[in-house]
């Protein structure tokens, strides 16, 4: 049986090399020889500092270097995430935001929005590598200061449309409803084609969050900073929860080809 230690380090070093954007394969298979290698070496007495060395984060980046990366999969990762924070925008402006159900941007918008969205994944990349190999609490920390830059790079872009944007273009409540609908079809089918059915949760987790948001009317700004902070750790959550459904994939798959051999 695996310590809390033993498997903290394990976790984090699957999460710090996937941030890296190293091959999955490659991941799971150093963990699964990484797993052998702490339960035999603590049966011994050894701690995961004398199995592994006393500075993971520095482990992990070696590992890094003679790792292959996968270009491929992070553009997919890329692609997920860009579709569906689409989505789930259009979605909230005509559903939730607009009264008329018709969507609308500025230019402020257009090219803001953008922006902010490779400063999110930016931050957080950022967020995940620097909250590796801390403690509970400071992984804790690190994830909701993340979550707070996150925030205030969104509501700057919202502050600046409100006191200075004009309207670039608007459509019609049966052109937004159509391309919703199109975006949103889009979005599933590269979900599940992609990433398998248990992706569509980064779609419809969000907007039943933010269905629950309007009807408990979270509009001031410390309601807004709450909502972001809320959605921002449940995506973190969806993803802890992907990466682990997904290595079980990889280990059953593994055996079942191995059975047959």
């Amino acid at each position: 049986m695996l310590s809390n230690e033993g498997q903290k380090f394990l976790d984090d070093t699957q999460g710090y090399l996937r941030t890296k954007g190293i091959r999955e394969a490659d991941i799971i298979s150093f963990i699964e020889d990484a797993e052998v290698h702490l339960i035999e070496g603590e049966k011994r007495g050894k701690s995961v500092n004398d199995i592994f060395g006393h500075a993971p984060k520095e482990y992990a980046n070696q590992l890094a270097k003679e790792m292959e990366v996968d270009k491929k999969g992070n553009y997919k990762l890329l692609l997920y995430f860009i579709i569906n924070l689409l989505a789930f925008t259009m979605m909230k402006s005509v559903f939730f935001s607009e009264a008329d159900h018709r969507l609308s941007y500025s230019l402020i918008e257009l090219i803001g929005y953008p922006i902010m969205i490779f400063v999110g994944i930016s931050v957080l990349i950022w967020g995940m590598r620097t909250a590796s190999f801390k403690r509970k609490r400071t992984e804790f920390l690190i994830m909701y200061i993340t979550g707070a830059i996150w925030f205030l790079s969104i509501f700057s872009i919202a502050l600046l449309n409100n006191f200075y944007g004009t309207t670039f273009i608007k459509f019609t409540a049966t052109e937004s409803f159509i391309l919703v609908g199109i975006v949103v079809l889009f979005a599933a089918i590269v979900n599940i084609k992609f990433g398998g059915w248990f992706t569509l949760a980064y779609l419809l987790v969000p907007i039943a969050l933010e269905y629950v948001f309007v009807m408990i009317d979270l509009s001031s700004i410390i309601g807004m900073y709450v909502q972001q902070i809320i959605l921002f750790i449940v995506i973190y959550m969806l993803l802890k929860i992907h990466i682990k459904l997904e290595k079980g994939k990889y280990t059953n798959k593994k055996r079942d080809s191995i059975i047959y051999r």
